[in-house]
């Protein structure tokens, strides 16, 4: 063991060792292996290779290699595709890695980089060929340059540059075709490579000025195939952002308006530079001081472009309206239509039920409504784009995918009525949905305890309320005075009527009852404030029932009021006249074996009544809860199944959202003249039926023409199915354009009648005729074989 030692090292070599060929019996470590003098030749050389590519390229950190091939055994895999080799398959050993030849490849050109190669520092696994490293540098080099150009032209336009690139002239070879447009090049044409494709110089054009964009160009964000020169760019991207922006005013006008396609439109300031230009509306023509302005395709004096509503001018941003193209305006100018001011009106007196309700004020009450979207259109919720003629939700100026617009409280989808809270304008809740504030829950408390105190203290029965101060519109009334509201003014919303604040009084004080009150059975809607509430009749103002009066003179009964004299009954902490202590439901006196049962309202009742008394109650709350539950339930759209909230159709026995009763077939609504017609549960158009039922009779006709096909015999002449009027000849049947003569092709005479021949049918003349031809071509060819067969003259 002592005695077998490494070469290098002197240290035993017990385990793996190796030994060189011209020295076999020398043994050495792995890694005390000398070098050989070619290796360090090599590794001399490639040290001054490297300074020599770093001082070419301007790189530092590269480093140059040789790929050498070497034999693989099966335990070798390939460092790039992992594959393993198999025993004795040639290899190459670079990078201290094992390669397929084919997988060890210059990045540049693709072709193998055996022999001498080049890496970076930054990428020491991927070879070069040293003349392709320059072209690699030069692309990193002109990339760099170009995304620092499209950040610079990001900032100058503000607008997204998806990048700067440079197309660049080659020679094409005339297989060669054009990727725009399909054509071959010639023999003499330079093309344009760029964006990845081949195109001919004329073909490939600024998106703006389609002029050759050869050189520096640029593409844009949402259309990556379209080349534009730098200076062209600017103008291309304001016209995107000005077409974003009026398709945001249009939708902002059709939500505030309910106009349907109105156009939104920029105008751009003109100088009129010829003097025979006329100004649309007022055909003068422009002065040398004038700046007029081009909008709607036209130009204008600055003053005669003028709002239809507002006349003043209309200069920038503006709309038209579908149905008047030329006229323009204001955004906030447009008329809303006669629907939408009626349901701006459901929707006020929508927001003062659950304003009231809830205790949140202000509330927004709007509707939310399907419509079809573009690819430019984004979910306000996942921002995710919608697909051309996608369906969508148009809400609170911003569109939704369906699924997207849903209640923030029961997560079901808020299509339709909705409203939104103050402080949250993004999140809608169906109205039943909508969440009491801190105020409305400790308001029902309160008002409950207000109904005991004022009950207990008046001996009048009392339901207390409150009146909620909220913002009229014009088309609100006064219940008392019938006089309408101004707009925005202050007004009083209780007992489901609106009031000027004026005009709710106290029915005692007839000062402004605001706030907490309460009314009296029997006396209506009158409200009183709770100090004001009159004490049963006969109560002083200082009196209390049952106690003694305050002039010293007996005792008060709760009864009468009067005071009381001679017998009286001590019950329920007071004093009544025995007369008056009687049943507070059937009025009859109490026996003294009967006794009486008192409840909270300390009122005496015979043991029966109140056990009536208590079941009407419960009857009556029983029907009180099916009525608010038959209220609050809508019954589901017989269109879309979802519930009929708000405006809706009765028709069939059924209840239908307005935009969901239309035709089964054409899914148009119905005009109110014609109506509807009603067939397997389904309404539709009298001419959709007519064409249904036309196009049921088209369809049973062609699967009757099929089965007839199917089972009929085909045709002796051309094969097909011998469906309707067929002839029977030779045993078999023909269509009547088919049994004609297989040689002139023309019918048969019904007198003459036909030959047959062969399986076939022939007039007899023709037959004749070929017989005659077969003959003569017959002779003929006896002639010339005779003639072939004949000996040679001798002379």
């Amino acid at each position: 063991d002592e005695c077998f030692t490494c070469a290098t090292c002197g240290k035993s070599a017990a385990g793996d060792y190796i030994v060189l060929q011209e020295k076999p019996d020398v043994p050495y470590h792995l890694k005390c292996l000398p070098p050989s003098a070619k290796a360090k030749a090599d590794a001399k050389a490639n040290k001054a290779k490297n300074k020599e590519v770093a001082f070419l390229t301007g790189q530092p950190g590269t480093k140059v290699g040789t790929a050498v091939k070497h034999q693989m055994t099966d335990d070798d895999k390939c460092f790039k595709c992992e594959k393993p080799f198999k025993n004795e398959d040639d290899g190459i050993t670079a990078l201290e890695e094992d390669w397929h030849e084919e997988c060890f490849l210059c990045k540049e050109c693709g072709k193998t980089a055996v022999g001498d190669f080049v890496t970076l520092e930054s990428d020491p696994k991927t070879p070069y060929h040293l003349k392709c490293l320059n072209k690699t540098l030069e692309k990193k080099k002109e990339d760099a340059e170009n995304r620092k150009k499209a950040k610079d032209l990001a900032d100058k336009t503000g607008q997204p540059i998806a990048q700067v690139s440079t197309s660049k002239k080659v020679k094409m070879d005339p297989e060669d075709v054009c990727d725009k447009c399909k054509k071959e090049f010639t023999d003499d044409d330079d093309g344009i490579t760029a964006l990845g494709k081949d195109v001919h110089e004329k073909c490939f054009t600024c998106g703006e000025c389609n002029k050759p964009a050869v050189g520096d160009f640029v593409t844009i964000e949402g259309k990556p195939d379209i080349p534009y020169h730098i200076d062209c760019v600017k103008k291309t991207l304001d016209k995107i952002k000005e077409d974003d922006k009026a398709r945001e005013n249009e939708k902002a006008v059709q939500w505030a308006t309910g106009q349907p396609n109105v156009k939104a439109g920029t105008t751009h300031k003109h100088k009129a530079d010829d003097p025979e230009d006329l100004c649309f509306k007022c055909k003068k023509p422009f002065t040398d001081d004038d700046d007029g302005l081009t909008a709607l395709g036209e130009d204008y004096h600055e003053a005669c472009f003028t709002c239809a509503e507002c006349k003043k001018s209309a200069a920038g941003d503006f709309v038209t309206l579908d149905n008047k193209p030329d006229i323009p305006y204001h955004l906030k100018c447009v008329p809303k239509t006669d629907e939408r001011k009626k349901r701006e009106v459901e929707w006020h007196n929508a927001e003062k039920d659950v304003s009231w309700k809830t205790g949140n004020n202000p509330v927004t009450v709007r509707d939310s409504h399907k419509v079809k979207m573009t690819e430019d259109d984004k979910c306000a919720k996942c921002d995710k784009p919608f697909k051309n003629e996608d369906e969508g939700i148009s809400a609170l100026g911003k569109d939704w995918h369906e699924e997207h617009f849903t209640c923030l409280k029961c997560n079901k989808s808020a299509v339709g009525e909705f409203v939104t809270l103050e402080g949250k304008p993004d999140e809608p809740y169906h109205k039943d949905c909508v969440p009491l504030n801190d105020e409305a829950n400790a308001r029902a408390k309160r008002l409950g305890d207000l109904e005991k105190e004022v009950g207990d203290k008046t001996g009048q029965k009392v339901k207390a309320d409150w009146a909620n101060k909220y913002k009229m519109i014009e088309e609100d009334k006064c219940s008392k005075c019938d006089k309408s509201f101004k707009n925005d003014d202050d007004g009083i919303t209780a007992l489901g009527k609106d009031w000027h604040e004026e005009c709710f009084q106290c029915g005692e004080c007839k000062k402004p009852a605001v706030g907490d009150f309460v009314t009296i059975e029997g006396k209506g809607d009158t409200p009183y404030h709770p100090n004001c509430v009159p004490k049963l009749e006969g109560l002083g103002a200082n009196s209390r029932r049952g106690s003694r009066a305050s002039s010293g003179g007996g005792y008060l009964c709760p009864g009468c009021g009067e005071t009381i004299h001679g017998k009286k009954v001590v019950a329920l902490d007071q004093r009544w006249h025995p007369k008056c202590f009687v049943c507070s439901r059937c009025k009859d006196p109490f026996t003294e074996n009967e006794g009486y049962i008192t409840t909270e309202e300390k009122k005496p009742y015979h043991e029966k009544c109140l056990a009536e008394l208590e079941e009407e109650e419960k009857e009556a709350a029983k029907k009180k809860a099916e009525e608010s539950k038959s209220e609050a339930d809508h019954p589901p759209c017989a269109g879309c199944e979802k519930p009929t909230v708000g405006k809706r159709i009765t028709a069939m026995n059924k209840k239908w959202h307005p935009e969901c009763f239309v035709c089964a077939h054409c899914k148009k609504p119905f005009d109110a003249e014609k109506g509807f017609v009603e067939q397997d549960d389904k309404p539709y158009h009298d001419d959709c039926l007519d064409a249904l039922d036309e196009a049921k009779r088209k369809e049973e006709e062609e699967k009757q023409r099929k089965e007839a096909e199917a089972n009929a015999p085909p045709c002796a002449g051309c094969g097909k199915p011998t469906v309707g009027k067929r002839i029977t000849a030779m045993n078999k049947k023909w269509h009547p354009d088919c049994f004609v003569c297989q040689h002139c092709h023309k019918p048969f005479d019904a007198e003459k009648g036909f030959v047959e021949q062969d399986d076939k049918p022939y007039h007899d003349d023709c037959l004749d005729e070929i017989d005659k031809k077969n003959q003569e071509e017959k002779a003929k060819k006896e002639a010339e074989a005779a003639k072939a067969n004949a000996p040679p003259c001798a002379g």
